[in-house]
């Protein structure tokens, strides 16, 4: 036995008409005339509504994390070039070593050639940044920020 609701149907070429018509029974078969009903309708809005905000969240997270990581290499590169640009011409190779050490960055150890020196933002194998600076008598000659991952 199925029970007459009121409610409107909407007809795809023109405007909704309203009307008693009998909604799902106890067998759960729609018995509306016109092609949809509008608790028919209203559960597919419901579920492309649900599927939406499921993109919605997802397409946030992925931005949040490009966000994050975009942050992160900004962060890394800062802090390798405000070392390099605050070496000056004359300084010597230990003292841009002690000077490294002081700031908590890494000296390369493998870095022993007195024409050179390599100071890393950090040890960890990612997002990691070098501070190349060659020395010519003694003093700077040349200094460049690059990527070292």
């Amino acid at each position: 036995m199925s029970a007459l609701i009121p409610f409107a149907v909407l007809k795809p070429e023109g405007p909704a008409i309203a009307g008693p018509f009998p909604f799902p029974g106890a067998d759960g078969l729609f018995e509306c005339s016109e092609r949809f009903c509008l608790a028919e309708l209203q559960g597919v809005l419901k579920r492309k509504e649900a599927r939406m905000n499921t993109l919605g969240k997802g397409l946030a997270a992925v931005g949040l994390l490009l966000g994050a990581t975009y942050a992160i290499e900004l962060y890394n590169r800062n802090q390798a070039e405000s070392f390099c640009g605050s070496v000056s011409a004359s300084e010597t190779r230990d003292n841009v070593v002690t000077r490294a050490n002081s700031h908590g960055l890494f000296v390369s150890p493998l870095d022993t050639n007195e024409s050179s020196v390599l100071v890393f933002n950090h040890r960890a194998p990612m997002w990691r940044y070098a501070c190349d600076i060659e020395f010519k008598a003694g003093k700077v000659s040349s200094k460049k920020v690059f990527s070292a991952d």
